[in-house]
């Protein structure tokens, strides 16, 4: 059930269509904007996977959403 949720935010373009099924057209968003297809599945790799995963969710944190939320809520006291 995702009904509740305002936003969505899916790894990849399978999960996209999966959230969409289960109701959360409109809400769901690809985490990693246009900018990043797919965030891989690190499940089952090497520690070195699990770091460049990491470091893709980190990276699209700080130069998509971050912005993006600062846009969106404004700046906290300023």
């Amino acid at each position: 059930d995702v009904e509740w949720a305002d936003l969505i935010l899916a790894m990849s373009e399978e999960h996209v269509r999966s959230v969409e099924h289960a109701g959360g057209a409109g809400r769901v968003r690809l985490f990693g904007g246009a900018r990043v297809a797919s965030i891989p599945d690190p499940y089952g790799g090497t520690l070195s996977d699990y770091r460049c995963t990491r470091d893709l969710i980190a990276s699209v944190i700080e130069e998509l959403w971050i912005p993006y939320l600062v846009r969106r809520l404004g700046r906290c006291g300023g």
